[in-house]
C-alpha cells in the first residue's frame, strides 16, 4: 500500500469545537494556570471545571463568585478557550445540603453572573456519587449507584431527588439567561440516564451528559449492554449484546427523542489511567502508549458518530502516587512534561479541525485474519472481549473526502498489523489518496484503483490506532454497473437446512435501506450447523463472493456453493460476535475449501447453481443470531 514516506502532517492552529479537556482550577491550588498555554497549543476548544456551591454561597442567601474562580475563567477566555462550568458540590448552610430549591437559587445567581464569560453549565457532577451519598436518608433507605433496588425492583429515591434538582436548576438558568448557555445534565451511567429520560427532563436541558469510561476494556466497549448479567445488575439494559460504545449512545439518544429529552450528547469525561497495577480498583493500569492510542480511537469515534462534544479526563495529573488511579489519568505530568496522549489528542484536534462526519459513501474492510481477545474481561457476569473488528468513519471538508480506519484489538500487542482489502464507495472521482498515521504523523501516498464509484485499496495495514485516508477529487463519479444479486428480497425463495437437534429460523427483512436475512439458532448441547440455501447462477470467471455479516455471538460462519456437477464446496470463517456489521470476501476458485458429492474432485464445475449461508456451533453460546446483507458477485 505505502509508496513513500513524507514529512509530518501539517496541523491547523485553532481550537476544535467538539473537543476539550478536564481541568481542576476550580479546586484552588490543585493545578497551575500556566497549564492553559499547553491546552491552547494542544488544539482543543474547551475546558471543563468546577464551581462549588459552598464557595459561592458562604452565608445563607448571600452569593459571590470567588476571586480565584474569576481568575481561571478570565485566563481561559484570554486564550479563546470555551468553558463548561460544573455547578457542583453541596452546601452545609442548609439542613438538606442538596436542597433542590436552594440549588436552583445558586444556579440562577451563577447564570446571571457568568453570562458572556462561559458557554455551558453542567448540573452537578456524577450525581450517583456525592449527591447520592449526601442525602439526609443515606444509609436508611435504598441507595445504589445504578439507582435500582434489585430486591424490590424499584427506582431509588435519590434519583427522583436529582430529577427535581436538575429540572429546577435548568428552569432557573433559562429564566434569567435564556439561550445564553448550553445547559447540560443527567451525568449518570447509561441505565440511570435511561430511567431519568423516562421520568421526564426539563425542555431547557440541551445536552445529555455521559462519562463513558471503559475501565478495563478497549474504548469501543463499555460495561453495559443487552446481556443477562447487566439486566440482573441494573434492571434495565442499554446498548447491544457486546456493549459497544456507539450502540449505547444511539439507544440513549433514541430514548431521548422518544421522551422529548435533550437533543445533544455531551461526553464530559472519559479516559484511561496509567497507574501501576494493584488490586482493588475498577480501572486497569495502561501503558502510556495504550493511553495515547485509546484516546485517539475514542475521540475519532466520537467525531465520526455524531457526538456533540467529548472531553478527555484529565489534563494535569493530580498526584504522584504510583498505584493511585486518579493521580494518573492526566496527559501532563506534575513536572510539566507531556505524556504521549497529549500529542495523540493534539493530532486529532488539529488534523480534524474543519472536517465533519458525513455519510458520503460506504466503506468495507475485508480483514485477512481474525484477532480475538486472548484475555477477555468478565464484568458483572458479562464477557467484554475485544473482537479485533475494524472501525471506519467517513468525513468531509470542502472538496475532500476522508475515511478514518483502525482495528479494535487491544493496543500494543506482539503481532504485526493485519492486512485488509478496503473498498470505498465514493461519490467523487478520486485523483489521489494519502494516508496519515495519526500516531506518528507520517503521510504516505496510497495506491488504489477506481472503477465507477468503487475504490479498492489492496493489502492495507490496519493498525491499532487511526489512519486517516484523505481522498482528493471533486468530479462526480459515475455509478458502476457491477454484478449483484438481490437475494435477500422478500420474494426470494430460501430453504432451511440444519443438523439434528438444532432449532433455526431464516427471516427476510429490511433495515437501514438494506434487504437482509436473519438466521436465528439454538444449539443442542454439542455440535450442530444450520443455514439457508437459494438458487442462483454464477458463470466461470465470477469468482469473488462478498457480503456483510453481523453475528451476536462468536460463531463459525459457512458459505457453501453448489456447482453444476452437484458437488458442494464449503468455506468456513470465524465471526467474532462483535454485534457490528463486518465485511467478508472470498475467491471461491483459490481459497481453501471442503468439497463433497457430485464429481467429488475438489474442482468447481461452472456454472454455480446455488449457495448456502449458515453457521456452525463454536464457543459456549447456546443461541444467537447472524444477519447477512449486501451479497455481491464479481470478477477478480
Amino acid at each position: 500500500m505505502f509508496l513513500h514516506l513524507a514529512m509530518t502532517a501539517p496541523l491547523l492552529a485553532a481550537g476544535h469545537p467538539q473537543l476539550g479537556v478536564q481541568t481542576h482550577y476550580g479546586h484552588k491550588g490543585w493545578e497551575p494556570l500556566s497549564t492553559l498555554d499547553a491546552i491552547k497549543e494542544m488544539g482543543v476548544g474547551w475546558i471543563r471545571d468546577d464551581l462549588f456551591w459552598s464557595s459561592v454561597e458562604k452565608e445563607k442567601g448571600q452569593y459571590e463568585i470567588p476571586d480565584y474562580a474569576w481568575e481561571w475563567i478570565k485566563a481561559a477566555q484570554a486564550r479563546d478557550l470555551k468553558i463548561i462550568v460544573i455547578l457542583n458540590g453541596s452546601n452545609g448552610k442548609y439542613e438538606d445540603k442538596f436542597d433542590p430549591q436552594a440549588y436552583a437559587n445558586f444556579a440562577r445567581f451563577v447564570a446571571k453572573e457568568l453570562k458572556g464569560h462561559v458557554h455551558a453549565l453542567e448540573l452537578i457532577n456524577e450525581p450517583f456519587n456525592h449527591f447520592r451519598r449526601g442525602q439526609p436518608n443515606y444509609g436508611k433507605e435504598p441507595s445504589h449507584w445504578n439507582a435500582w433496588d434489585p430486591q424490590t425492583g424499584q427506582t431509588d429515591p435519590w434519583l427522583f431527588k436529582y430529577q427535581q434538582a436538575m429540572n429546577s436548576m435548568a428552569d432557573a438558568i433559562h429564566e434569567v439567561a435564556p439561550n445564553q448557555f448550553k445547559i447540560l445534565a443527567l451525568g449518570c451511567s447509561p441505565p440511570v440516564n435511561a430511567r431519568l429520560l423516562k421520568m421526564g427532563i426539563s425542555p431547557n436541558v440541551d445536552g445529555m451528559v455521559l462519562h463513558p469510561y471503559s475501565h478495563r476494556s478497549i474504548p469501543e466497549l463499555q460495561a453495559y449492554g443487552n446481556t443477562a448479567g447487566y439486566l440482573k445488575r441494573d434492571g434495565i439494559t442499554v446498548g447491544d449484546e457486546r456493549g459497544t460504545f456507539v450502540s449505547i449512545n444511539q439507544e440513549l439518544m433514541a430514548l431521548a427523542a422518544k421522551h422529548n429529552g435533550p437533543k445533544e450528547l455531551w461526553l464530559t469525561e472519559q479516559g484511561y489511567t496509567t497507574r501501576w497495577k494493584h488490586s482493588g480498583s475498577r480501572f486497569a493500569g495502561y501503558t502510556e502508549s495504550a493511553q495515547a492510542k485509546y484516546a485517539q480511537r475514542r475521540l475519532m469515534e466520537c467525531l465520526g458518530s455524531g457526538v456533540r462534544f467529548a472531553a478527555w479526563y484529565n489534563f494535569y495529573e493530580k498526584g504522584n502516587r504510583p498505584n493511585n488511579s486518579e493521580d494518573h489519568f492526566g496527559i501532563m505530568r506534575r513536572d510539566g512534561s507531556l505524556k504521549p496522549a497529549y500529542h495523540a489528542i493534539q493530532t486529532v484536534a488539529k488534523t480534524m479541525l474543519g472536517w465533519k462526519d458525513e455519510n458520503w459513501g460506504d466503506v468495507k474492510v475485508f480483514l485477512m485474519e481474525d484477532r480475538p481477545d486472548t484475555w477477555p474481561i468478565v464484568w458483572d457476569g458479562s464477557r467484554m472481549a475485544s473482537t479485533g473488528a475494524s472501525r471506519a468513519y467517513t468525513f468531509a471538508k470542502d472538496k475532500q473526502r476522508a475515511v478514518a480506519i483502525w482495528s479494535t484489538e487491544r493496543a500494543d500487542g506482539d503481532l504485526q498489523p493485519r492486512s485488509a482489502d478496503v473498498q470505498i464507495i465514493s461519490d467523487r472521482v478520486t485523483r489521489t489518496i494519502t494516508a496519515l498515521d495519526m500516531m506518528t504523523g507520517q503521510i504516505t501516498d496510497v495506491a488504489f484503483e477506481q472503477n465507477g464509484q468503487t475504490i479498492t485499496i489492496k493489502q492495507m495495514s490496519i493498525l491499532d490506532h487511526p489512519v486517516l485516508l484523505i481522498l482528493d477529487g471533486a468530479q462526480p463519479a459515475v455509478t458502476e454497473q457491477k454484478p449483484s444479486s438481490n437475494v435477500f428480497a422478500s420474494d426470494q425463495a430460501w430453504k432451511i437446512s440444519k443438523s439434528s437437534g438444532v432449532n433455526a429460523t431464516w427471516t427476510l427483512g429490511q433495515s437501514d435501506n438494506h434487504n437482509q436475512a436473519t438466521l436465528e439458532f439454538t444449539w443442542p448441547q454439542k455440535g450442530g450447523f444450520c443455514g439457508a440455501s437459494t438458487q442462483l447462477t454464477l458463470n466461470e470467471g465470477t469468482d469473488i463472493i462478498s457480503f456483510e455479516h453481523n453475528a451476536s455471538v462468536p460463531t463459525t460462519l459457512l458459505l457453501r456453493v453448489y456447482d453444476s456437477s452437484k458437488q458442494t464446496h464449503q468455506f468456513k470463517f470465524r465471526a467474532s460476535g462483535s454485534g457490528q456489521w463486518q465485511a467478508y470476501k472470498i475467491n471461491i476458485a483459490r481459497n481453501r475449501k471442503q468439497s463433497w458429492g457430485g464429481a467429488n474432485d475438489k474442482t468447481i464445475h461452472y456454472p454455480i447453481t446455488g449457495i448456502l449461508l449458515g453457521a456452525e456451533q463454536a464457543g459456549d453460546a447456546s443461541n444467537g443470531t447472524v444477519q447477512f446483507r449486501d451479497l455481491q458477485m464479481a470478477k477478480p
